[in-house]
């Protein structure tokens, strides 16, 4: 993999594409010249010792939904995306044209990245002190990621300059 990096670079994600950034990050640091990540926790489930994230409860409610209704499940997890954002319904309709513009996406591949997502534990890696280079933006109404992990974060790394997007969703770069 790091021949596939010739240079150092910038890198940007959303969500499960913040996850690839940081693991980049932690595993390729050369890699990585900066980084910016948009709604992303330290982790997205909720345990003793972090509780910011989501019950597992409901995480494990919403695998098993993906299989027992898989279209109606990806329209309930796009709303949730635009939950608390001042233009919910703009949002939402916004999302549905993105999503299903080619057809229903892949089950495959939703369901490997809700096991991701469900999986990845990024306080570790934020703890270390290779991370001198990161923009972290979260959103204040943001359903999933909760915004109150804010000085959390920035306890674990000093050097991560986290700010908090008022009034936004999950998609605070639509909101």
């Amino acid at each position: 993999m790091t021949a596939f990096f010739t240079q150092p670079g910038y890198w940007i994600g959303w969500s499960l594409w913040a996850c690839i950034v940081t693991y980049l990050e932690s595993h390729f640091p050369r890699a990585v010249e900066g980084a910016v990540c948009f709604s992303m926790g330290g982790r997205l489930l909720a345990s003793d010792d972090w509780p910011f994230g989501m019950k597992p409860y409901a995480v494990a409610q919403f695998q098993a939904l993906l299989e027992e209704d898989f279209e109606g499940t990806i329209y309930r997890y796009l709303g949730i995306n635009a939950s608390g954002s001042l233009a919910q319904k703009d949002e939402l309709r916004y999302l549905q044209n993105i999503v299903f513009q080619y057809g229903i996406p892949a089950r495959r591949a939703l369901i490997g990245g809700l096991r991701i997502l469900a999986e990845y534990n990024a306080l570790e890696f934020i703890a270390d002190d290779q991370f001198k280079q990161r923009l972290w933006v979260l959103g204040e109404n943001d359903a999933l990621v909760d915004a109150q992990q804010k000085q959390a974060l920035m306890a674990l790394n000093t050097h991560i300059n986290l700010s908090v997007i008022p009034s936004a969703s999950h998609l605070h770069f639509v909101t």
